[in-house]
């Protein structure tokens, strides 16, 4: 049996301490070493649940481990420099709002002989799996719809508090994007939509192209649509929904119509198992180090792709 590949943590927010640490934890091929964030109190309550060390900072972390996982919201600068390190890394979704600045990032990986890899947990949710084999054979059209009215709250019961959170670092945008609300509907389809994207582009066969995206007048709710090469057309919606609503919700046409609602990725409390797509995900990183398996992450390059040319369709 192989030793457990040695881990790091950046970022010890809610999805960190809910959902990558538990599942980590849990896997015999890792072995959780060290994590950091720049709320001290968050790295020490990470570190004291799991029992790993707390690292000054993110370059000395990354020097001590095999993989990073950098779970933060902007972070194209902490992945290059865990690659520097020599680090495979995995990196909370999107790797990047700019498609062009992640191509760089996933080139050089690549280059360097290193994985780098986005979390993209929905590739390997086996409730998507069941959704598109019920589908069936032949080209795929589909709705897809998320509507979040829980995401603050379900974070607030896994985030320790911080005495004096520090603002986080502005996101990267393309520079193609020059309006505001077009650097907001990419926020939305990257950070809240990319379940839902990572769905549609599994679901479809490239080349895609962005047929609309309309950002509602209070800057809070997408609704976009593109065409695969088969002409077939995929809609999305996403925004907050109600307070305390939670939908999200896929209806597949191929062969068949089938569709399926998704459960939020959190678990209900402390303690719970971590949601089974997380165990696949990491499982499968495990294999490809061991394989040493470090291709060029084409779905993740491709949902991101996808966002920004939606966005850049971005009207009110």
């Amino acid at each position: 049996m192989r030793r457990p590949l040695t881990v790091g943590v950046i970022g010890c927010g809610a999805a960190a301490t809910s959902l990558h640490l538990p599942a980590l934890a849990a896997l015999p091929q890792f072995q959780v070493e060290a994590v950091t964030d720049i709320c001290p109190e968050r790295a020490r309550a990470a570190a004291d649940r799991f029992a790993a060390r707390v690292a000054p900072d993110a370059q000395a972390l990354a020097e001590q481990v095999e993989v990073v996982a950098v779970l933060t919201l902007a972070h194209e600068d902490l992945v290059a420099a865990a690659l520097d390190a020599g680090a495979h890394v995995v990196s909370e979704k999107p790797l990047s709002l700019d498609p062009v600045l992640g191509r760089h990032l996933r080139t050089r990986a690549h280059r360097e002989g290193l994985m780098l890899r986005v979390a993209a947990v929905r590739a390997h949710d086996p409730t998507a799996a069941a959704l598109l084999a019920a589908a069936g054979p032949g080209a795929r059209s589909g709705v897809l719809t998320k509507l979040d009215g829980t995401d603050a709250q379900t974070r607030a019961r896994f985030q320790v508090p911080a005495a004096h959170p520090p603002a986080a670092a502005p996101p990267l945008y393309p520079q193609t994007l020059r309006h505001p609300r077009q650097h907001r509907a990419l926020e939305i389809l990257a950070w809240e939509g990319y379940h839902l994207l990572t769905l549609a582009v599994t679901a479809t066969t490239a080349p895609r192209t962005a047929r609309a995206c309309v950002l509602t007048a209070d800057g809070r709710t997408v609704h976009a649509a593109f065409t695969d090469a088969h002409g077939q057309l995929m809609t999305l919606a996403v925004g907050p929904g109600p307070a305390g609503v939670y939908v999200d919700h896929a209806r597949i046409t191929a062969a068949y119509t089938a569709e399926t609602a998704f459960p939020s990725p959190y678990p209900a409390g402390h303690g719970h198992p971590p949601h089974p797509a997380l165990a696949a995900l990491w499982g499968d990183i495990a294999q490809s180090i061991h394989r040493g398996d470090h291709a060029v992450d084409t779905l993740s390059a491709d949902v991101e792709q996808t966002a920004a040319d939606l966005a850049a369709l971005t009207t009110t």
